[in-house]
């Protein structure tokens, strides 16, 4: 079979050839990752970059430096610094921490262009606000001064302000704590409506403890959403977790003496600070107005500091491996060390009671770690489950998950599906055409010329994929 990755190397100098190459390299990872990287270096190398950048066709670098990994623009730097302040839009938001990774005092200097410039437009100002970690601290500080008091200048208008001094909150809860809160304060200062107080406290958790997933849990108990609750959760907190009362409080009734008394308790000082200024911004008001968003923020905080830094998996048996791994989380803490787990047990045991647990969680987050986990483990005993998960009554995340293990299983997911093809609802063709495309071959060659399919004419786009 033609090798297309060494067939289109050096050829990628038109818009439609590199549109082609990037999404073939978008499809790469539900293969296998060597693929990835051989396309990588084989038709981004460094020539090919340059003469695209000096192009100046800012659409087709927009879309490079949002789908290629940092790394490939690494002796690049110089070249995209020359270039950077004519650039806006997404070019720019997408190219600012590239930039600030490979030549920071290059960076340092387009961020702070002199004093009469036309103001950057917001999505370059995300950019550069992307990139303050990646610049010497002093530097970064003094940047992200800068940009937080020229939103608060209304130099945007209230849509950018709050995009732009979101943006600052991640980046400060980084690299200093007291600008954060000064972020958290003008954000809360004209009463925030649903969505921009979901915004904010998300970026808190996500800045505090790099995860909303308790937050999200404890949402969906009061929502009635899931049966999961915090107390069967327990090998995931240290011992002296008040579980019982999370539970509690989700379910029903709950004050905010409550909820911040436990935060006095669990939570250490620094990140402590940070929401009671939250708490405070909001003021009794605005705490009532939006009182279930504010609850579950803060028991999803006290799980979060009480969650274990490591989970001891050695004498874990395989029932309750594959129980932690099928929680209903939104993600899932420990999930390496569990997988190693799995990988002491016999393969023909842990697959019987991974397909059985799948069934029955196929409505639930942790339906989506299991496929997950199959396809890390890529096992072909996994495939008619995987096959039978991505199907019409199943949410996207799931079927997303299962096209992704089956893509890396490879060639007996690839037979099985075309063999199955006439049995499949139209959910399992959508999904399954596209591992039968990332796995290639020559069976998929002949499947698309197969006339007994009528592939051309039910769907002319993927099969041209498949062809």
């Amino acid at each position: 079979m033609t090798d297309l990755t060494a067939l289109a190397q050096g050829k990628l100098n038109d818009p439609i050839l590199l549109t082609w190459a990037l999404r073939q390299y978008q499809d790469a990872p539900m293969g296998t990752p060597q693929r990835r990287e051989a396309m990588a270096r084989a038709w981004f190398d460094d020539l090919t970059l340059r003469r695209w950048l000096d192009s100046d066709d800012q659409d087709m670098l927009a879309d490079l430096f949002s789908e290629l990994p940092a790394k490939r623009f690494a002796n690049l730097g110089q070249a995209i610094g020359e270039r950077w302040d004519q650039w806006g839009g997404n070019l720019a938001y997408h190219a600012a921490p590239v930039l600030a990774r490979f030549a920071p005092e290059l960076a340092w200097k387009c961020f702070t262009a002199p004093k009469g410039k036309p103001r950057r437009d917001a999505s370059a100002v995300l950019g550069m606000t992307r990139a303050i970690p990646l610049l010497p601290q002093a530097s970064g500080r003094t940047l992200l001064g800068a940009i937080i008091e020229a939103a608060q200048a209304e130099r945007h208008d209230r849509w950018e302000r709050d995009a732009v001094l979101g943006e600052c909150l991640s980046v400060g809860l980084q690299i200093d704590r007291p600008v954060a809160q000064t972020v958290i304060e003008a954000l809360f200062r004209t009463g925030p409506d649903r969505r921009a107080l979901d915004r904010t406290l998300d970026g808190i958790a996500l800045g505090l403890f790099t995860s909303r997933r308790y937050q999200q849990l404890a949402s969906d108990i009061r929502k009635g959403e899931t049966h999961q609750r915090f107390q069967p959760l327990a090998a995931l907190f240290r011992d002296d977790a008040p579980l019982d009362r999370l539970d509690r409080w989700s379910e029903g009734p709950v004050t905010l003496a409550d909820l911040t008394s436990l935060v006095d308790a669990f939570i250490e000082d620094d990140d402590r600070q940070v929401i009671l200024t939250a708490l405070a911004a909001l003021g009794t008001a605005g705490c009532n107005r939006h009182w279930d968003r504010v609850a579950n923020f803060l028991i999803g905080s006290v799980a979060a500091a009480c969650e274990r830094h490591t989970l001891d998996t050695s004498e874990m048996p395989l029932q309750q491996t594959v129980a932690i791994l099928a929680v209903d989380l939104s993600s899932l803490p420990h999930e390496e060390n569990l997988l190693t787990r799995l990988g002491t047990f016999e393969p023909a045991a842990v697959a019987a009671v991974l397909v059985e647990t799948l069934e029955r969680e196929k409505a639930t987050y942790g339906g989506v770690t299991l496929a997950r986990i199959m396809g890390r483990l890529g096992w072909e005993a996994f495939v008619p489950s995987l096959i039978d998960a991505m199907n019409d009554a199943s949410g996207d995340l799931l079927c997303e998950a299962a096209r992704d293990a089956l893509a890396v299983i490879g060639e007996p997911a690839r037979d099985r599906l075309i063999a199955l093809w006439d049995q499949l609802d139209g959910v399992q063709r959508i999904y399954g055409l596209s591992v039968i495309a990332a796995v290639g071959g020559d069976p998929v060659a002949s499947f698309a010329l197969d006339p007994r399919q009528n592939l051309l004419q039910e769907d002319a786009e993927s099969w041209c994929r498949l062809a």
